[in-house]
């Protein structure tokens, strides 16, 4: 199966080697832009890394990183290379980071320059640390370890689930299981035409497979350097995404401000009326006249190209969940689970 992910990363990167796929809005106002091609051509250096460091095939590797071009890099020339990719939280418990370190029997670390100083150095005396960003060693040491002991290679990752029945596991994630995953998600959009502005870790299954998925539909993909509130907004105006997923905390946020920036206007009972209205026709007649009607918030909110909007991670409040569905946009309520790696209930684009 892994043959089969490597020819499906090589030929979605082929047709669309000119196409931009991800957008990396950094703090200092710049913009990194990476297209399938020339992504194609990062994961192929680093593959060409690995093949020259000690990692072998079959090796469990561990990368500890915030989003960001280079750690789906590392995630796809893994892939390639023939390794298992453990992907942990870093801003974690040490403790706890440490218990499941040494549960996940690595053999390597892919690390940022500042996770290392802040507390991955320690790991170096154990096992080889590589910078995420250059590929070398950051300490240049020589380790002897040991054969791992039950390597698998069907299994692209390892990701932990959040232990809310019991302790965390170790949740592997398959190459033939992920391909599968993103034809299904991309199922729910109805379309691969996506420009999804990515906010969930990479620890996170929401964060892994979306990536995966809009990478192996040929989609485009907006990150922020910091996924702080200012700079979310900030990331709607610059990227222009059409798709958007989040928990239901930050919906109800953004639900009262859209509320707080009507009430200031002239004629904010007309305009409320208008929303409620447009809910209806939409109920009753399959009519989605809010994209129209609202396309000023949709352009002051989300960059006036939002059509998906997703949540997930919790249950949102059915009023905040039908007031958006009321300004235009197709609501997908999904709940999903890391031991599946995929949703395993969720409403789609077709669903009123």
């Amino acid at each position: 199966m892994n043959r089969n992910f490597i020819e499906k990363v090589n030929d979605i990167c082929a047709e669309n080697a000119d196409k931009e796929l991800i957008s990396y809005y950094k703090d200092d106002g710049s913009v990194e832009r990476w297209t399938y091609g020339s992504f194609r051509a990062e994961v192929a250096w680093m593959v060409a890394q690995l093949e020259k460091s000690s990692i072998q095939k079959g090796d469990r590797v561990l990368l500890l990183a915030v989003l960001s071009p280079e750690a789906y890099r590392i995630i796809i020339a893994l892939a390639m290379y023939g390794a298992t990719c453990v992907i942990l939280d870093g801003e974690q418990p040490q403790e706890e980071l440490n218990y499941l370190v040494e549960q996940s029997d690595v053999r390597a670390v892919f690390t940022n320059v500042e996770y290392y100083n802040r507390y991955v150095k320690e790991y170096a005396e154990k096992y080889p640390v590589y910078n995420l960003a250059t590929g070398c060693q950051f300490c240049k040491k020589t380790y002897s370890l040991s054969v791992t002991e039950d390597p698998d290679n069907e299994v692209m990752a390892i990701l932990y689930s959040s232990g809310t029945t019991s302790e965390p596991k170790g949740v592997m994630i398959t190459y033939e299981g992920q391909l599968c995953s993103s034809k299904y998600m991309l199922r729910t959009f109805g379309t691969t035409n996506i420009r999804y502005l990515v906010v969930f870790p990479l620890f996170h299954i929401s964060g892994f497979s979306t990536f995966l998925a809009i990478f192996l539909g040929g989609g485009q993909i907006g990150l922020l350097e910091n996924v702080i509130p200012t700079k979310l907004l900030e990331g709607f105006q610059q990227f222009h995404p059409n798709a958007f997923g989040m928990v239901p905390k930050l919906y109800e946020t953004f639900q009262r401000r859209i509320i707080e920036q009507i009430q200031q206007k002239e004629f904010d009972k007309l305009i409320l009326h208008l929303i409620n209205f447009s809910g209806w026709v939409r109920r009753y007649f399959g009519l989605n006249i809010g994209k129209i009607l609202f396309r000023s918030i949709n352009k002051q909110v989300f960059g006036g190209e939002m059509v998906f909007l997703g949540v997930g991670g919790g249950l949102v409040t059915e009023k905040v969940s039908v007031f958006f569905q009321k300004l235009g946009y197709c609501w997908m309520n999904t709940y999903a689970s890391t031991e599946q790696n995929l949703p395993m209930a969720t409403t789609t684009s077709l669903d009123n």
